[in-house]
């Protein structure tokens, strides 16, 4: 992917995290999904487990994906963020990123599951 420009950097710096899921960056992923058709619906779906949850995440209308080469795909500090008031004009409201060099813009996010296994 292309470097984000300093003043896109300073704005997702201002940009808080998105509400869908507290601390994100605690969570291990348990696994990946993807759908990208030309003209259709593309999406990818995270399957999230901390000590005591087990989250489902559907992000949609991604753009500008980059995953990094290699045997496996950890999200090592996997980022959220809602970037609606500062970067209105980026491909989508929602900016992902990794330790490991995952990044994504996406136009939404909902939750398929939210399992808390202390209950």
């Amino acid at each position: 992917m292309k470097k984000l420009s300093t003043l896109v950097q300073s704005k997702l710096a201002e940009s808080p995290h998105h509400s869908i899921l507290d601390k994100s960056w605690k969570y291990d992923v348990m696994k990946i999904e993807f759908s990208w058709k030309i003209l259709k619906e593309n999406w990818i779906d995270f399957e999230l487990s901390s000590q005591f949850k087990y989250v489902g995440l559907r992000f949609t209308s991604i753009s500008h994906v980059f995953i990094p080469a290699g045997d496996t795909i950890t999200t090592i500090g996997m980022v959220i963020l809602d970037t609606s008031e500062f970067l209105p004009e980026m491909p989508g409201p929602i900016y992902v990123h990794s330790g490991n060099g995952l990044e994504f813009w996406a136009q939404d996010v909902k939750k398929l599951m939210d399992v808390d296994s202390q209950n």
